[in-house]
């Protein structure tokens, strides 16, 4: 492959595990026809723990460190959005340094690289001179000296930006399950076959994605809880050390997906983004609402820098329950 960074290339995979896609245009943007969610999960009852689960599964601050391992621990918390929205502009990123698109007409990418502490990394596609492609990156034991990856996962985007020189749209799709270790100290998080995310760009800024909607379907587990994403779509804007998101549709899943919360349409979270920063560990500020069993709600909100949940038991509009 052309301009290959090897380093470049782990961690875009490396970021990688968190995400998945829609591979075809004709799809609906966040399709879920290939990940299997279970048929028996249900709405989640409106209790302060299962309130807390979502906390730990939608504002967990990951904007910084090692994406997915950071939080690993005890608790529980993986903020799959967040980390989706790493995954696809580091992915942008290695795209624009491989130069796919001076590719000509189907012309076939094949390259297998020895990762710098160990294993390999196979990059594989082809490219088109309209400015499309598709990369296949396969990890086996690919040691960086951080992180080991193993898995295989399916790329494929489009509507290339001669201004800025990145591709608009990009889906990234899960073919096997791509589990990451952290050589330090043996901590892992992996993400299931089939799990998908699809980008769509709004706007660029200084050649980095500023502004981009998001639709993601996908499960991950840290080893301890597993957390699922369905037919969810979230906005992003990258301010540099700050990352804003908001939720405007979909399920969480918790309880290792014996359970969910809807986003509760009915309240409008773009007024009220989560804001996360590299130097702060929670929130800066954000409230976001999903619906719950019974009629309930569930009420994530950051005050003061801290993040605390509320729950409505029984759709009186009265937050009841507080931790």
């Amino acid at each position: 492959m052309k301009n290959m960074k090897l380093l470049g290339v782990s961690l875009a995979v490396v970021v990688s595990v968190f995400t998945g896609c829609v591979d075809d245009e004709s799809a609906s943007f966040g399709d879920t026809s290939d990940l299997s969610f279970p048929v028996n999960a249900v709405s989640a009852k409106p209790t302060l723990e299962n309130g807390k689960k979502v906390e730990n599964a939608t504002a967990t601050n990951q904007i910084g460190g090692v994406p997915g391992l950071n939080s690993v621990s005890n608790n529980s918390k993986l903020n799959t959005a967040l980390l989706g929205s790493k995954i696809s502009k580091r992915l942008l990123k290695h795209i624009k340094d491989t130069n796919i698109e001076s590719y000509s007409l189907n012309e076939t990418i094949d390259s297998t690289d020895e990762c710098p502490s160990g294993g390999t990394l196979r990059s594989y596609g082809s490219a088109n001179e309209t400015n499309e492609g598709s990369i296949t990156f396969t990890a086996v034991n690919c040691n960086d000296g951080y992180e080991i990856i193993n898995g295989s996962v399916y790329i494929t985007m489009k509507n290339f930006d001669d201004t800025f020189g990145d591709f608009k749209d990009m889906t990234v799709k899960f073919m096997t399950d791509f589990t990451m270790k952290k050589v330090s100290d043996d901590s892992m998080a992996k993400i299931s076959a089939n799990s998908y995310m699809a980008v769509s760009v709004i706007n660029f800024s200084d050649g980095n994605m500023q502004k981009f909607k998001s639709a993601m379907s996908l499960q991950a587990t840290d080893g301890s809880e597993k957390y699922g994403l369905k037919d969810c779509e979230f906005y992003f804007k990258d301010n540099g050390d700050e990352m804003e998101m908001y939720q405007t549709k979909g399920k969480v899943y918790i309880d290792s997906l014996a359970s969910y919360v809807d986003y509760d349409t009915d309240y409008d979270m773009s007024e009220t983004p989560f804001v996360f920063s590299d130097s702060v560990d929670a929130p800066i500020s954000g409230e976001a609402r999903y619906n719950m069993a019974d009629n309930g709600k569930v009420k994530i909100k950051v005050e003061s820098n801290k993040v605390k949940t509320y729950v409505d038991a029984n759709g009186d509009g009265v937050y009841e329950l507080s931790e």
